[in-house]
């Protein structure tokens, strides 16, 4: 199954959550109450639910990131969600029950929030969204924010053109007020929805450009950390991004050294208990400066396999940082039920040991 699956009920959900800028037009077709009652219906018990459905399809899906989140980018993420979040909370209560149920009888809301900015909802989530993307950034996240970004921008539009009709004052209030980014001076320039949007992108998109240097350019930029083992010699882990991108160019053997099994990543050679690595240098290669890279559960059980290998002499071993724990956070997939015989080797390793 494709992982953009997601994309069906998200784009779906928008659209009837969208439904609510018809409210003045379904008024008209089935009277007030009816027309309160199908963009409550729409919006509310439908268009939302899916939406958020598919946004939790995105966020679990097994796609690879964009880039390594770092110290600063997550701090950026969680930053943009707490700023976010005060308008959104805020403005729901200012507006109150006409949030989820406008009517024709709405009254117009210019006081509190409401008085610098048309949408300080929709500004809030503006933000939110943003900060999601940066906390996860896989390509099927990032893609759904993208696309949640560009939806409230529209939606904020569309809503604009439904409450000119349904409210005389609101056209005035337009010339008035900014839709999302308050002035900070009088006769300051304003700043539209299109550029707030294009401004939260572009945090997305220099983010990452920050964030791949980290963990794709170098080899350098592989290794997380070195690890000194009691006695002499040390080995190093390795995060799952730059574990990926090591794989793209194997030539070394992978060893799944966790006990019980409980799944693999793709291109593991060998299945090794963690504490009997030294009870089988039979099928490790002779060249004990070749690299090894281990990998478990958690990360325990494999460092525990990597200092008893350097202790027999190996010089270049690595371990996956966090295991496949780590790996599946970073939004990579595991193989399941698949597991091979002790001899099972992939063809490059094969040529090592010939």
């Amino acid at each position: 199954m494709s992982v953009y699956q997601f994309l069906i009920p998200l784009l779906l959900g928008f659209a009837l959550t969208g439904t609510s800028a018809f409210t003045g037009a379904y008024s008209r077709l089935w009277g007030e109450r009816g027309g309160q009652m199908a963009t409550s219906i729409l919006r509310n018990f439908t268009g939302m639910p899916l939406w958020l459905f598919g946004f939790v399809l995105a966020w679990r899906a097994p796609a690879p990131p964009l880039f390594t989140p770092i110290r600063w980018t997550t701090a950026l993420g969680w930053l943009l969600i707490a700023a976010g979040s005060v308008p959104v909370v805020w403005g729901h209560l200012v507006l109150g029950w006409r949030t989820h149920m406008p009517s024709v009888r709405d009254t117009l809301v210019r006081h509190s929030l409401y008085a610098h900015v048309r949408h300080p909802i929709y500004l809030g989530a503006l933000l939110v969204v943003a900060g999601l993307g940066l906390l996860k950034p896989t390509t099927t996240a990032v893609l759904a924010c993208a696309l949640g970004l560009g939806w409230l921008v529209i939606q904020a539009r569309l809503e604009e053109v439904d409450l000119a009709q349904r409210l005389p004052a609101y056209r005035e209030y337009m010339r008035e007020v900014p839709r999302f980014l308050p002035r900070l001076r009088r006769g300051a320039r304003r700043v539209t929805g299109g550029r707030v949007a294009g401004l939260t992108l572009w945090v997305l998109v220099l983010t990452a450009l920050a964030g791949v240097p980290a963990a794709a350019f170098s080899d350098d930029a592989l290794k997380t950390r070195t690890v000194p083992v009691e006695g002499g010699g040390s080995y190093t882990g390795v995060t799952a991004a730059g574990l990926a991108s090591m794989l793209e160019k194997k030539d070394f053997p992978l060893i799944n050294v966790h006990i019980p099994y409980e799944g693999e990543i793709e291109g593991t050679d060998l299945f090794i208990p963690f504490d009997a690595v030294a009870a089988n240098p039979d099928r490790l290669p002779e060249d004990k400066g070749h690299r090894l890279v281990l990998y478990c559960r958690s990360g325990r059980m494999s460092a525990i396999a990597a200092r008893a290998l350097v202790k027999l002499g190996y010089t270049d071993v690595w371990h996956l940082d966090g295991g496949m724990i780590a790996w599946e956070q970073a939004g990579y997939r595991l193989v399941h039920g698949r597991r091979g015989s002790s001899a099972r080797f992939t063809p490059c390793y094969r040529k090592l040991k010939e």
